[in-house]
């Protein structure tokens, strides 16, 4: 489930997943890298609305493992809230689409 997008006139990139499932210690998210100029601007991770990800695992193949732990005993978090970095769903149960923009400052 690993990719490399080339952002498009507009710095938007766009590509097609299925749903993460999650593993011990962590809630459902989607890592991302960014470069530009040929080196790294920011490597982080995007999280999912707790609410959704709750609905899709009570769904087959997900409710096999059962719920994720939530997202303030995650061990990358710590504690903080992902709010800066939840996006933002649309859709229905068969198809989701997520959005989030992320600026990133350029030297000039």
């Amino acid at each position: 489930m690993r990719g490399v997008q080339v952002s498009d006139e507009n710095g938007q990139v766009h590509f097609e997943s299925i749903y993460p499932g999650w593993h011990p210690g962590r809630v459902p998210h989607i890592h991302f890298k960014v470069i530009l100029e040929d080196r790294t601007a920011v490597t982080s991770q995007l999280y999912f609305p707790t609410e959704i990800s709750s609905a899709v695992y009570e769904l087959p193949p997900y409710n096999v493992r059962g719920e994720s732990i939530s997202e303030f005993a995650d061990s990358v978090l710590g504690g903080r809230s992902p709010d800066s970095l939840r996006m933002t769903l649309s859709g229905d149960s068969e198809r989701f689409v997520a959005s989030h923009s992320i600026g990133i400052a350029t030297a000039s």
